[in-house]
């Protein structure tokens, strides 16, 4: 989920090196992030946003309430060319159904994305060095691995802690 804490750390990565091209989100993610906020959090950063100019933002059909962004909308005006989501199942509407468990990838996601972005999938997956050479051969030569993760205070809710 892109909560306020999540969206502060992805616009220091943002402000860092700006995101461009394909990115890839590990689960499909809800948001609770209004426009307004969005660009009230990003005057604060020094980042400018695509939506500055002419980007028509989509409000979320899951999330914090009825005003806020969805996931693209937020990614895609932080700079992203395209957002994909990839999840095990399509019981949230990912665009990509794929088990990081296995290690067989599909020869069209190798190399695809410039951006992976993890937040809060990882711990959810039993063989995690799968996991991360799944990922790794997901990115583009020079490509980023974004991941922010649960480590404390979660009892039982996932694989690893």
């Amino acid at each position: 989920m892109i909560s306020e804490q999540v969206l502060e750390l992805l616009l220091g990565e943002t402000k860092r090196e700006r995101f461009t091209g394909k990115l890839l989100t590990l689960g499909k993610q809800s948001s609770l992030i209004s426009a307004e906020y969005l660009k009230k959090r990003a005057v604060t950063y020094g980042v400018s946003l695509a939506s500055d100019s002419d980007f028509p933002p989509t409000i979320a059909t899951s999330g914090g309430g009825d005003d806020c962004l969805d996931d693209v909308s937020i990614l895609t005006d932080l700079g992203a060319s395209s957002v994909t989501s990839l999840d095990f199942s399509d019981y949230e509407g990912a665009d990509v159904i794929y088990d990081l468990n296995r290690r067989e990838l599909p020869e069209h996601l190798k190399h695809a994305f410039d951006i992976i972005i993890d937040i809060g999938v990882i711990e959810h997956v039993f063989d995690i060095a799968a996991a991360f050479e799944n990922i790794h051969n997901m990115l583009a030569v020079g490509g980023r691995f974004i991941i922010f993760t649960t480590c404390i205070h979660y009892i039982d809710r996932a694989f690893y802690m």
